[in-house]
């Protein structure tokens, strides 16, 4: 009897306890979900392109204030190319269905759409952003970066990625051609977003 109590005891403590967090340690570290620049919170306020951004959130449990801003904003950066990925995946489905003369032939835009999207995930240069804001949780234990990329930054990025992609992976005809398409149809799409439905 006396083990079965002292065994209940010892569980017990141990679930009340859990595991300790020390000073640092990131494994309990989240990246709130980033928003697309076609998110309602991003467009509501929108009067032109310019004012259109993609968003992205990191965040850090680092102690040290320099050092939980520092690496917030690097996972910040990190949720805004996972957005520009999602971004130049969708676009260049809708691309192909309308613009399919500038594709080769028998192009496979799924797989063009997925290595895109991969390539994004992977790049380390990202120009053109700057933390807007810094939040702290309410326990001060999190640091939040909000990372904002003006949505014309974010189109070069696209662009880039997709003629990179598409001439090694032989989609495109002409990187040129294509390029010339693109924007226009970019900023073709971008607007609408300005426009609200009635």
């Amino acid at each position: 009897m006396k083990s079965v109590l002292w065994t209940l005891v010892l569980t017990a403590g141990v679930v009340s306890c859990g595991p300790q967090k020390k000073p640092g340690d990131e494994s309990g570290t989240t990246v709130q979900q980033p928003v697309p620049p076609d998110s309602p919170a991003v467009v509501a306020d929108a009067g032109s392109l310019d004012e259109l951004v993609y968003e992205g959130v990191g965040a850090s449990l680092l102690k040290k204030e320099s050092l939980a801003r520092s690496q917030a904003e690097q996972k910040g950066r990190v949720a805004i190319m996972k957005v520009l990925g999602e971004d130049a995946a969708a676009l260049i489905r809708l691309f192909a269905q309308r613009h399919a003369e500038v594709l080769t032939e028998g192009a496979d835009v799924e797989t063009f759409a997925h290595s895109v999207e991969a390539a994004l995930n992977k790049s380390t240069t990202l120009r053109g952003s700057r933390v807007s804001e810094y939040t702290q949780s309410e326990n001060k234990d999190t640091t939040f970066a909000v990372l904002e990329m003006p949505l014309m930054s974010g189109y070069y990025a696209i662009e880039q990625a997709l003629a990179d992609v598409g001439q090694k992976g032989q989609y495109l005809k002409s990187e040129n051609e294509f390029r010339k398409m693109f924007k226009e149809f970019f900023l073709a799409e971008k607007k609408k977003l300005l426009t609200v439905p009635s």
